[in-house]
């Protein structure tokens, strides 16, 4: 483990209350990302568009959008969009913690196992009510191998879900049921109090069967799309920029800033900068972090860095020597000088890591472990790596 990226969230949806003690899990690095964002404050920041005179938000992108289909996407930048167009049964709150979106109230079995949800009135842009079939539809696609979701395996606390995306087991077999239009079961292997924080990630968005099933892929096109958020797609030119605006029956939409969102495609930083500069940006999910303390001269007060669910690690062949020997890679590892590698090699807004899971995970202590320095120095590898003794590797 090396070093952790030091996320945008929210302020929609009513708090979901105390919950137990967060289980140590992988899958919520993969939750949240946007570790470095040139910003705007507030509500009152949007700039004039010269597409629109309408309130409308210009928001940078760090790469190309290939999909927003929730069930299909792995990309951080796709779920910024994704997550402005569609809400689960939780959301993000202002915190980064996770409050009811979909979901009214929800029960916890005394075992851990068996969660229910009652959802709200809510509907689709189209007026069609949002059910919990729509949530059951959408756990069984993306355990389907058809869909061949990256981000299938997050969901395997379920249960059945592995076997189901194996296809050992029928859909049917999955974990999640629809008591009726309003009520949702959701069975799990293991108990999970960080469920509420997974059930904001776009995996467990509840999706449109009727829209998917009449349309293939070009569901999420914009004559197409049908959502349950405050936006919805009306312009999509792959490359250049998507526009979204305000879906009037969507949860959120009253609360929403803009009445536009204007998704502009940049990979290049450079052009980033130029936009701003221009007065063409109001907020990018990404900035050149060499340059920190330079840009933060040039745009006082648009720099923003806050914590990422994100780990950046080596790894070890360990196959080949002297890799094969766990004692050389602990060494390894112990000879690591991480606050060094943060404050002289890397770029601003990195944090020495110390374990897999990074800080910010709820009911979570990172704390730096005890080393047994004497023990690192003893000869390892066969004789192969030893103190005092320079190895090329």
């Amino acid at each position: 483990m090396v070093w952790q990226q030091c996320c945008k969230s929210r302020d929609r949806g009513k708090d979901v209350g105390d919950t137990k003690p967060m289980k140590l899990n992988a899958l919520m690095t993969t939750g949240l990302a946007a570790a470095l964002a040139l910003t705007l404050a507030a509500c009152g920041g949007g700039g004039d568009s010269a597409a629109s005179d309408v309130p409308t938000l210009r928001r940078g992108i760090s790469a190309k959008v290939d999909t927003l289909d929730p069930n299909k996407s792995s990309a951080q930048w796709e779920n910024i969009i994704i997550g402005d167009m569609i809400v689960g049964l939780t959301t993000d709150g202002p915190d980064g913690r996770p409050v009811l979106g979909m979901a009214d109230s929800y029960e916890v079995s005394e075992d851990g196992l068996v969660w229910t949800f009652a959802l709200g009135d809510h509907v689709w842009s189209d007026g069609t009510p949002v059910t919990a079939g729509d949530f059951v539809y959408s756990l069984r696609r993306i355990q389907d191998p058809e869909t061949a979701s990256q981000y299938a395996s997050l969901l395997w606390l379920i249960k059945n879900a592995q076997k189901v995306s194996s296809q050992e087991l029928p859909p049917e077999e999955l974990g999640v049921k629809a008591i009726d239009d309003k009520t949702l079961e959701i069975t799990l292997e293991y108990p999970a109090p960080y469920l509420l924080g997974l059930l904001s990630h776009y995996t467990t968005y509840p999706l449109p069967s009727w829209a998917i099933e009449a349309h293939g892929d070009a569901w999420i096109q914009p004559e197409n799309i049908v959502v349950n958020g405050p936006y919805k797609l009306v312009y999509w030119r792959t490359g250049d920029q998507l526009v979204a605006d305000k879906n009037p029956t969507g949860f959120g939409a009253p609360e929403a800033c803009f009445d536009r969102v204007v998704y502009l495609e940049l990979e290049d930083l450079s052009a980033v900068e130029n936009k701003i500069s221009a007065g063409e940006l109001d907020i990018n999910n990404a900035f050149d972090g060499s340059r920190y303390t330079e840009l933060d001269a040039k745009f006082p007060g648009w720099l923003r860095t806050t914590p990422s669910l994100i780990s950046t690690y080596w790894t070890f062949n360990t196959t080949v020597e002297p890799f094969d020997d766990v004692r050389v890679r602990k060494a390894l590892s112990m000879a690591l000088d991480r606050e060094f590698m943060v404050r002289n090699v890397l770029t601003q807004g990195y944090l020495p890591a110390y374990s897999f899971v990074p800080p910010g995970i709820d009911n979570y202590d990172v704390s730096r472990p005890s080393m047994d320095w004497n023990r690192g120095a003893q000869p390892v590898g066969g004789g192969r790596v030893r103190p005092g003794q320079s190895t090329r590797i």
